[in-house]
């Protein structure tokens, strides 16, 4: 069995969150601030009374990962170790990462000013390509955009526009041999990605 699990990056969500912390906890200390400037200023000696002031705001988001993008197994199936060797390629496998709910500027004022977004996949990097574990060799794993985009470790994607509240990203996933050599073997790999908005 070849298993490929694909799942989202949480350190988007936890930035994300902690930014919207960040913002309520500005607006919070502004409206303290504003209390505090309505006391009486017979309570401070002349002279003495200050102000502070302080502003916040609060993001709107710019995508929510549909359920079934979250987390995903791929299934490789069984490859021919003859036709893999001769050809240096796999069967490509497909997946999508599904956006839903998207924010967009669509030149209104009160659209989030988000145009692009890029996303990276992160796992080990096998010379530009994905580590594979397990007891196969000579082989590592390709993602690719179906336009033919190779993605690299750690490295992100093109930029992709944002026009559409619904966003669906295909991608191919393939087995390529590398410059081992060649044994068959079961193989799984765990590859996580990131979307960055812009």
């Amino acid at each position: 069995m070849h298993i490929i699990h694909i799942s989202e990056n949480d350190s988007m969500t936890i930035m994300t969150r902690c930014m919207l912390f960040f913002c309520l906890l500005s607006t919070v200390l502004a409206a303290q601030g504003s209390v505090q400037t309505s006391i009486s200023s017979t309570e401070f000696d002349e002279g003495l009374t200050g102000r502070v002031s302080m502003q916040g705001s609060i993001m709107s988001k710019a995508c929510d990962i549909a359920m079934e993008s979250h987390y995903q197994s791929v299934e490789m199936g069984t490859e021919n170790i003859k036709q893999l060797s001769r050809a240096g390629r796999g069967m490509a496998k497909s997946f999508s990462i599904h956006l839903v709910d998207c924010s967009f500027d669509a030149g209104a004022v009160l659209n989030a000013p988000w145009h692009y977004l890029q996303v990276t996949f992160e796992g080990a990097d096998d010379d530009g390509l994905f580590t594979v574990s397990g007891g196969t060799r000579g082989v590592a794993l390709e993602i690719s955009e179906k336009g033919g985009d190779i993605a690299r470790p750690g490295r992100p994607m093109p930029f992709v526009t944002i026009n559409n509240d619904d966003i669906r990203l295909d991608y191919e996933l393939r087995l390529r041999t590398t410059n081992n050599n060649l044994q068959p073997g079961d193989y799984s790999s765990v590859i996580k990605y990131r979307i960055d908005y812009f």
